[in-house]
This record gives C-alpha cells, structure tokens and sequence, in this order.
C-alpha cells in the first residue's frame, strides 16, 4: 500500500509527495516467493560435479577439474548473494560479464542455485541465453575429456 499527497509542479502538473510505502494490511501476509526450479536445478547443479568427481577418482580427468568447480561454483554462489542484495539496496552492482566469466570458468553450478534460490538474472532471455551457451560447452569439454582415447593406443 503507498499513500502520497497531491501537488502540483510549476506547471500546473499534479505529481505525487510525501510517498510512503506501507506495510501489507494485516491478515494479508506477504509471502516469500518461492525459489521456482530449485531442487531440479541443484540436482542438476550436483550431479555434474559428483560425475566430475566420479571422472577424476576414475582417472579420467585432472584433479583440478572437481576443485575448480567446487571453488569456482562457491565464489560465483556468493558473488550472486551480493549481487541479488545490492540490487535490491540500491548499491553498486557486479557486471553481468564478471557473473557470466566466473560461470565460464567452472562457476556455472553455483550460478544456477543461485538464480533459482535468490530469484536473480533468471528471467532476463540474454544473460541467459550466454549463460545456457556456457553450461551445454562444459558438458561437451567434460564429456570429451572423459572419453578421449588413451594415451597407450597412440603408443606413447
């Protein structure tokens, strides 16, 4: 509920002072919206990085892949907290391109909680078209890494 009084400008236009946002009236609560796709997202989110894991612990990865995902999927959960916050405090914003590099780099499974927890760049068709560009280009690297041929039938 807003209420505001009425007045006018030089022109003679009315405009609108005094604004206050008041509380909802009571009986009517406010209810959290709830993070829409959230657990297919995590299990999504989670089982890519288990089958990481599974991948390394078979040999056919490096061990840094399940750490830089790991690491990077936290630091990019925690920069889309900030983010989500600042927007909605008004404050100094994360470039959308530093949320869309640290996805690159490994970060896309925390990405991805986090849009669906903190409801936060999930709707805008850009941000997510480069963002689901970025997701299906892990999955093939991480698969073709998996699958290479090895190295013995090259007789190295």
């Amino acid at each position: 509920m807003i209420t505001y009084q009425l007045a006018w400008d030089k022109d003679g236009r009315p405009r609108a002072e005094n604004v206050l946002f008041r509380e909802q009236p009571s009986g009517k609560s406010r209810a959290e919206p709830k993070p829409h796709g959230l657990l297919p997202a995590s299990l999504f989110a989670v089982s890519f990085i288990a089958a990481v894991a599974t991948l390394t612990g078979l040999g056919k990865l490096h061990w840094l892949a399940p750490a830089t995902y790991l690491t990077a999927s936290l630091l990019t959960f925690c920069l889309y907290a900030f983010d989500k916050s600042a927007a909605m405090n008004r404050r100094w914003r994360t470039n959308e391109q530093t949320l869309q590099m640290l996805s690159l780099v490994g970060g896309w499974p925390g990405a991805l909680i986090a849009q669906r927890l903190f409801h936060h760049k999930s709707k805008k068709v850009s941000f997510q078209s480069v963002f689901w560009f970025i997701v299906v280009v892990h999955l093939f690297a991480v698969t073709a890494l998996a699958m290479r041929v090895p190295r013995v039938f090259f007789g190295t």
